[in-house]
């Protein structure tokens, strides 16, 4: 297992994308169904405190259950309509918060075909297009 933790490695525009981000003024916060163990290290690689930190392992609701998004909006004090998500699983990710009122994009870093009606991205960097 430590090996496996050892392992984690944030993709390349990760940094990039958080920093261009902040810079716009905006919240940022992670929703997550990651196991404990994956938690920290993952924590640990990104260049910045997020404002929320939204660990299913914490706060006891796993995506894509409503009380997940409910969490993560009141914890950055925002309501689901100004809350944008962006997630590479379309149940949890996508159709969760789409059904909670977030706006959202999913995020395919395998460039398939898109979905019809699902907006898709390619790289986080390309999330600043929907600001």
């Amino acid at each position: 297992m430590a090996i496996e933790l050892d392992s984690i490695t944030l993709f390349p525009e990760v940094s990039e994308a958080l920093a261009a981000i902040r810079a716009l003024g905006l919240k940022i916060g992670i929703a997550s169904n990651l196991a404990a163990p994956y938690a920290e290290p993952v924590a640990r690689q990104l260049p910045m405190v997020l404002d929320a930190y939204a660990w299913s392992f914490e706060i006891g609701f796993l995506k894509p259950d409503p009380m997940h998004y409910r969490w993560v909006c009141e914890e950055l004090q925002v309501t689901p309509e100004e809350t944008l998500m962006v997630g590479d699983t379309l149940l949890a990710d996508f159709h969760g918060a789409r059904s909670y009122g977030l706006q959202a994009v999913h995020l395919d870093r395998s460039g398939r075909a898109p979905k019809p009606d699902v907006p898709t991205i390619r790289t986080l960097v390309e999330t600043l297009a929907w600001l």
